[in-house]
């Protein structure tokens, strides 16, 4: 299966309703050597018009976050998130809408093979390191754990929409903590408890 390929299958999918509303599938950015993945839940109105993940406020954000962890080069990390399509008016996606993307993203941990994966927000995040879905568990208690997902090391951090909402300064910080882990894992600086 080439990258091209499950670009193409995720750009022609139909599985959802959402499928039918959505401008343009939102695949990811970035690097497919990088050894950072970045996981955010699902796409909003402006990703749905540029078909490019986090490009709007949260995703400058974001952005932000990722610059004052230390990060110059775009090739470092991919950016992706767990639905292709956007469910309009940002609802939260339904099981199933997960269950039908998740091969998906499962072919791109698979293609990219990241050392670290961050997970952005309290679906993301349980979606990826809780045991059963749907799960409810809160990012109070995920973020500053280490966690695994098909043995690649797994941090947690807040949506930075969740931030601009609560301008809460500890969830920025605890973010781009979150960050440097992951750049610090990957660089060999940090030894994993595990």
């Amino acid at each position: 299966m080439t990258w091209a390929n499950l670009q193409s299958r995720v750009s022609n999918c139909t599985a959802c309703e959402i499928s039918k509303q959505c401008n343009k599938t939102v695949f990811g950015a970035g690097d497919t050597a990088a050894k950072i993945m970045i996981i955010g839940e699902a796409p909003g109105k402006d990703e749905d018009a540029q078909g490019v993940p986090f490009v709007d406020a949260a995703g400058q954000e974001l952005q932000s976050w990722i610059w004052e962890a230390g990060f110059r080069d775009p090739a470092e990390f991919f950016v992706t998130n767990i639905l292709k399509c956007w469910p309009t008016n940002n609802r939260n996606p339904t099981v199933q809408e997960i269950m039908n993307c998740m091969p998906y993203l499962m072919e791109q941990v698979e293609a990219i093979d990241p050392v670290v994966i961050v997970t952005v927000g309290k679906i993301a995040s349980n979606v990826v390191v809780a045991d059963e879905f749907p799960s409810d568990l809160s990012m109070k208690s995920l973020r500053g754990d280490y966690h695994t997902w098909n043995n690649i090391v797994v941090r947690c951090i807040y949506h930075p929409a969740y931030y601009l909402r609560n301008k809460d300064e500890g969830i920025r910080l605890q973010a781009i903590a979150d960050l440097v882990l992951a750049k610090e894992i990957v660089d060999g600086e940090k030894n994993l408890p595990f």
